[in-house]
Protein backbone atom coordinates (compact mmCIF):
# COMPACT_ATOMS: atom_id res chain seq x y z
CA UNK A 1 0.00 0.00 0.00
CA UNK A 2 1.54 3.59 -0.68
CA UNK A 3 0.27 6.95 -0.14
CA UNK A 4 1.62 9.92 -2.24
CA UNK A 5 4.46 7.54 -3.60
CA UNK A 6 5.38 6.30 -0.24
CA UNK A 7 4.93 2.26 1.21
CA UNK A 8 2.66 2.62 4.44
CA UNK A 9 1.76 -1.12 4.33
CA UNK A 10 2.06 -4.58 2.93
CA UNK A 11 -0.72 -7.04 3.71
CA UNK A 12 -0.29 -10.60 2.77
CA UNK A 13 -3.15 -12.50 1.75
CA UNK A 14 -3.83 -16.23 1.44
CA UNK A 15 -6.86 -17.48 -0.53
CA UNK A 16 -8.59 -14.11 -0.28
CA UNK A 17 -7.92 -14.14 3.25
CA UNK A 18 -5.81 -11.61 5.51
CA UNK A 19 -3.31 -13.54 6.92
CA UNK A 20 -0.35 -10.85 8.03
CA UNK A 21 0.37 -7.10 7.83
CA UNK A 22 2.82 -4.82 7.71
CA UNK A 23 2.05 -0.96 8.92
CA UNK A 24 4.66 2.16 8.39
CA UNK A 25 5.17 5.45 9.93
CA UNK A 26 5.85 7.99 7.56
CA UNK A 27 9.88 7.55 8.57
CA UNK A 28 9.80 4.37 7.25
CA UNK A 29 9.76 2.37 10.91
CA UNK A 30 7.51 -0.73 11.11
CA UNK A 31 4.34 0.82 13.43
CA UNK A 32 2.39 -2.69 13.70
CA UNK A 33 2.39 -6.27 12.07
CA UNK A 34 0.54 -9.04 12.78
CA UNK A 35 1.96 -12.17 11.81
CA UNK A 36 0.09 -16.23 12.99
CA UNK A 37 -1.91 -14.41 15.13
CA UNK A 38 0.26 -12.35 16.77
CA UNK A 39 -0.14 -8.53 16.42
CA UNK A 40 2.76 -5.73 17.17
CA UNK A 41 2.61 -2.23 17.49
CA UNK A 42 5.61 -0.39 17.87
CA UNK A 43 6.19 3.45 18.89
CA UNK A 44 7.68 5.68 15.91
CA UNK A 45 11.19 4.96 17.39
CA UNK A 46 10.52 1.09 16.52
CA UNK A 47 10.59 0.09 19.86
CA UNK A 48 7.59 -2.20 20.58
CA UNK A 49 5.08 -1.02 22.95
CA UNK A 50 2.37 -4.21 22.49
CA UNK A 51 2.40 -7.72 21.96
CA UNK A 52 -0.84 -9.79 21.66
CA UNK A 53 -0.75 -13.31 20.81
CA UNK A 54 -4.56 -13.69 19.97
CA UNK A 55 -6.38 -15.73 22.95
CA UNK A 56 -3.30 -16.02 24.42
CA UNK A 57 -1.78 -12.94 26.02
CA UNK A 58 -0.67 -9.75 25.47
CA UNK A 59 2.42 -7.82 27.17
CA UNK A 60 2.68 -4.19 26.65
CA UNK A 61 5.63 -1.85 27.00
CA UNK A 62 6.69 1.79 27.64
CA UNK A 63 8.52 4.11 24.91
CA UNK A 64 11.85 2.62 26.11
CA UNK A 65 10.62 -0.94 25.56
CA UNK A 66 10.09 -2.13 29.54
CA UNK A 67 7.54 -4.40 30.25
CA UNK A 68 5.04 -2.97 31.74
CA UNK A 69 2.21 -5.40 32.05
CA UNK A 70 1.82 -9.04 31.54
CA UNK A 71 -1.63 -10.24 30.89
CA UNK A 72 -1.77 -14.23 30.65
CA UNK A 73 -5.45 -14.46 29.55
CA UNK A 74 -7.44 -16.07 32.69
CA UNK A 75 -4.67 -17.08 34.60
CA UNK A 76 -2.68 -14.26 35.39
CA UNK A 77 -1.68 -10.55 35.71
CA UNK A 78 2.10 -8.91 36.42
CA UNK A 79 2.39 -4.99 35.96
CA UNK A 80 5.63 -3.70 36.45
CA UNK A 81 7.23 0.01 37.35
CA UNK A 82 8.75 1.91 34.45
CA UNK A 83 12.07 0.39 36.20
CA UNK A 84 11.58 -3.09 35.40
CA UNK A 85 10.56 -3.92 39.01
CA UNK A 86 7.14 -6.02 39.85
CA UNK A 87 4.68 -3.76 40.88
CA UNK A 88 1.17 -6.38 40.91
CA UNK A 89 0.92 -10.28 40.63
CA UNK A 90 -2.52 -11.69 40.75
CA UNK A 91 -3.74 -15.18 39.74
CA UNK A 92 -7.01 -15.88 37.89
CA UNK A 93 -9.03 -19.16 37.46
CA UNK A 94 -12.30 -19.11 35.09
CA UNK A 95 -11.25 -15.04 34.59
CA UNK A 96 -12.52 -14.66 38.74
CA UNK A 97 -9.11 -13.73 41.12
CA UNK A 98 -7.98 -16.98 42.84
CA UNK A 99 -4.96 -17.11 45.17
CA UNK A 100 -2.88 -14.84 46.49
CA UNK A 101 -2.46 -11.23 45.32
CA UNK A 102 0.80 -9.00 45.60
CA UNK A 103 1.48 -5.65 45.53
CA UNK A 104 4.82 -4.10 45.62
CA UNK A 105 6.69 -0.83 46.01
CA UNK A 106 8.21 0.83 42.99
CA UNK A 107 11.79 -0.23 45.06
CA UNK A 108 10.66 -3.95 45.07
CA UNK A 109 9.66 -4.21 48.92
CA UNK A 110 6.64 -6.26 48.99
CA UNK A 111 2.97 -3.66 50.06
CA UNK A 112 0.57 -6.30 50.25
CA UNK A 113 -0.21 -10.13 49.81
CA UNK A 114 -4.49 -10.99 49.80
CA UNK A 115 -6.11 -13.79 49.17
CA UNK A 116 -8.99 -14.51 46.93
CA UNK A 117 -11.19 -16.74 46.10
CA UNK A 118 -13.70 -16.90 43.09
CA UNK A 119 -13.18 -12.96 43.24
CA UNK A 120 -13.54 -12.21 46.49
CA UNK A 121 -11.07 -11.32 49.28
CA UNK A 122 -10.88 -14.67 51.32
CA UNK A 123 -8.31 -15.36 54.43
CA UNK A 124 -5.64 -13.18 55.38
CA UNK A 125 -4.60 -9.80 53.82
CA UNK A 126 -1.43 -8.38 55.08
CA UNK A 127 -0.46 -5.00 54.66
CA UNK A 128 3.19 -3.42 54.47
CA UNK A 129 5.41 -0.50 55.16
CA UNK A 130 8.14 0.61 52.59
CA UNK A 131 11.03 -0.82 55.22
CA UNK A 132 9.15 -4.57 55.58
CA UNK A 133 7.36 -3.84 58.94
CA UNK A 134 3.57 -5.21 59.33
CA UNK A 135 1.40 -2.08 58.81
CA UNK A 136 -1.81 -4.58 59.38
CA UNK A 137 -3.60 -7.37 59.17
CA UNK A 138 -7.12 -8.39 57.41
CA UNK A 139 -9.04 -11.36 57.68
CA UNK A 140 -11.83 -11.70 55.02
CA UNK A 141 -14.56 -14.80 54.62
CA UNK A 142 -16.30 -14.39 50.96
CA UNK A 143 -15.49 -10.50 50.60
CA UNK A 144 -16.68 -9.23 54.30
CA UNK A 145 -14.04 -8.41 57.04
CA UNK A 146 -13.96 -10.12 60.47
Amino acid sequence: MYKDDQLVGEIFYVYGSKKSFKYYFPNGVISETLEKSTYRKYNDKGVLVIENLYGEYIKKYNDKGVLIIEDLYGKYLKEYYDNGNLKLSKAFKKSRENGITLDYYENGALKSSRTFKDGLLNGESTFYNEDGTILKKEIYSKGMKK
